[in-house]
């Protein structure tokens, strides 16, 4: 959008729905301030999956050549929505309530060569699980979880230009806490949570810092890249490093490949959340893994096209595996491992000029294998292991616009009938005038009967319609 502009939205449709969005921003004399506000909310297509969300954000941001640029965001998002049987099938009232707040600020300034970064960040969340919505049907002695989480982090770096290319350095922080009735280690006196008649019980905290040095490198169509990074945690230190080469072939043509090794550590939900379906594992360890991908781009006037693939080799990956307890068969947290994962992506498309807009074809492909026992596992071996998708614009002329969408996806792993690859059509019909824009929006246009990953129907033919006005 332009950097002065004043934009609203409404629009409705199906299962209740209702969606209004108010944005707009100012720019003067270096200084720019953003502002927007949305409210969504729906009845949901099947019983309990109702949600009524609400956002606001606003961004400022200043440029003066004596200081730099500095760059300030802040936002809250609060959401209600039914999770029906999300987590776990045997329980469809569940719900949750979730607040957000952050904030964040950064700075950049040009030195000749040198270029100075720095920035500080802070979110809070605050979460009410509740496995039987507003208790209905809940055992006695059953209390919603409740979670608090403060994030928190700085992060300062360095670069500089020079004839061998750009050296950048540089380091940061940041800390994790939670307080929960649930999650975490146990508290020697508990804190009452803010408008609620419960306790937080348990509390967890930890400190990570990194620090890194990179290069890269042009030398002729050649680019180079390479980076060293050194993080320390709660589980000891980690060494990571990433490498990269492009190569310009011809003009419009280029390839590319890179190898990173790279670390993930476990949440606070992996290692501490147990309840009627899942078990947590406080011992759970950091997982590890190397990543290498190949591709080529090529592009030549309005037509462009990529080819990539890559190869993932993962140790001690954290999932959740079917356990046999004598409450019955439950979700543990653990580890595999190891974790081999192969993909290719591809996509192709073409910009045109008159009645045909634009149309993009990709096709993905992923498989993946573990060396460990034969467990059934919650995510890492239920994915999808095809995704093709024909997207096509069309101009109809006299302001009419049409967007059409076709998809096809086939989930790994699924001998039951009910995951069987399907096809989804989304469709948008818009006209536009001036300041005025008016669509209408169909998803799972063929009313296709799909379920997600853990057995939960997907939502049936859904359309919608609204209006929009630009300033």
């Amino acid at each position: 959008l332009r950097p002065n502009y004043m934009r609203t939205e409404i629009s409705g449709g199906a299962y209740g729905y209702l969606y209004s969005n108010i944005s707009g921003a100012i720019t003067r004399n270096g200084l720019s301030v953003l502002a927007a506000g949305s409210v969504r909310r729906s009845d949901g297509y099947i019983e309990n999956t109702d949600f009524n969300n609400s956002n606001l954000f606003t961004r400022i941001t200043y440029t003066s050549s004596s200081a730099g640029l500095f760059d300030m965001q802040a936002g809250y998002q609060r959401r209600d929505f039914g999770s029906n049987g999300f987590y776990s099938l045997s329980f469809p009232d569940q719900f949750e309530h979730t607040e957000t707040a952050l904030a964040s600020v950064k700075w950049n300034r040009s030195f000749g060569r040198f270029t100075l970064n720095a920035n500080a960040s802070y979110r809070k969340n605050n979460d009410r699980y509740e496995l039987y919505r507003g208790g209905k049907g809940a055992p006695e002695g059953w209390t919603p979880n409740y979670h608090t989480t403060d994030n928190a982090g700085a992060s300062i770096s360095a670069a500089f230009r020079w004839a061998a290319g750009e050296t950048s350095a540089g380091a940061d922080y940041r800390y994790h806490h939670i307080y929960s009735n649930v999650l975490g280690d146990l508290l020697t006196h508990p804190i009452r949570v803010p408008g609620a008649d419960a306790f937080y019980t348990h509390e967890k905290g930890r400190n990570i810092f990194n620090g890194w040095l990179s290069h890269r490198v042009r030398l002729g169509g050649t680019s180079l890249a390479g980076s060293a990074n050194l993080a320390g945690s709660p589980y000891g230190t980690f060494p990571s490093w990433s490498l990269s080469v492009t190569q310009q072939i011809t003009k419009g043509w280029s390839a590319d490949a890179n190898a990173t090794r790279s670390m993930r550590l476990p949440t606070f939900t992996d290692l501490y959340y147990t309840n009627a379906t899942h078990i947590g594992n406080p011992d759970l360890k950091p997982e590890h893994a190397m990543t290498y991908r190949v591709g080529t781009r090529y592009h030549a006037g309005r037509f462009q096209a990529a080819l990539s693939g890559y190869y993932r080799h993962g140790r001690d990956i954290i999932d959740y595996v079917q356990t046999e307890t004598p409450e019955g068969m439950k979700w543990k947290s653990t580890q595999l491992t190891e974790l081999d994962t192969y993909g290719i992506e591809m996509q192709a498309s073409y910009r045109g000029r008159r009645i045909l807009r634009h149309i993009t074809v990709s096709y993905g492909w992923m498989s993946s294998s573990k060396a460990a026992a034969d467990h059934i596992t919650k995510y890492a071996l239920d994915y999808m292991k095809h995704k093709a998708a024909v997207q096509c614009g069309i101009d109809i002329g006299k302001g009419f616009a049409a967007e059409v969408t076709a998809s096809w996806y086939c989930r790994n792993n699924t001998p039951d009938t009910a995951y069987a690859p399907y096809w989804l059509l989304d469709a948008r019909l818009s006209w536009s005038r001036g300041v005025f824009s008016v669509y209408a929006e169909a998803t799972n246009l063929l009313d296709t009967k799909y379920y997600d990953f853990v057995g939960l129907i997907q939502p049936p033919r859904w359309i919608t319609a609204g209006v929009v006005l630009t300033i």
